[in-house]
């Protein structure tokens, strides 16, 4: 009995190890861990520290950045936005109420988070859907490096 299963075994043994991410995001991965840390954790604190500011003038806005995950909830029980860090992938995981999940990683020509699924920029696309759904004028601005 076990012969007849052997040939299979020897197959799934022979098989080389693929990582568990896209090979888009496997060759565009920030080489340096420490280079993505500072990265991602400047976007993250552009997004929170913007949002925190209009929460005094947009009444139901909460926002909250804990262990290097972002939760936005919009006014009006309209949806609710988790942004997170990744490290082993060196990416970042979006999960908007509009738009659903996306996975983005770092492009640096582009010096901006670019959606794997749909190329759309982190800023961009997270400015738009906020905006339409607070009725204000939404910007992330990055800080320039020195």
């Amino acid at each position: 009995m076990l012969s007849r299963f052997s040939g299979l075994f020897s197959a799934v043994q022979r098989r080389p190890l693929v990582p568990f991410v896209t090979l888009k995001s496997w060759l565009s991965l920030v080489d340096d861990i420490g280079t993505y840390k500072h990265l991602v954790d400047g976007v993250l604190h552009c997004i929170g520290d913007r949002l925190e500011l209009m929460m005094e003038d947009v009444e139901g806005l909460d926002v909250n950045v804990e262990d290097g995950v972002l939760t936005i909830e919009l006014p009006n029980r309209s949806g609710t936005y988790v942004i997170n860090k990744q490290d082993p992938s060196r990416q970042i995981w979006f999960s908007s109420p509009q738009s659903g999940p996306q996975r983005f990683d770092y492009d640096e020509s582009r010096k901006a988070w670019i959606s794997d699924r749909t190329g759309d920029e982190l800023l961009s696309l997270l400015a738009s859907e906020v905006e339409a759904k607070v009725h204000t004028k939404v910007e992330f601005k990055m800080e320039e490096e020195e």
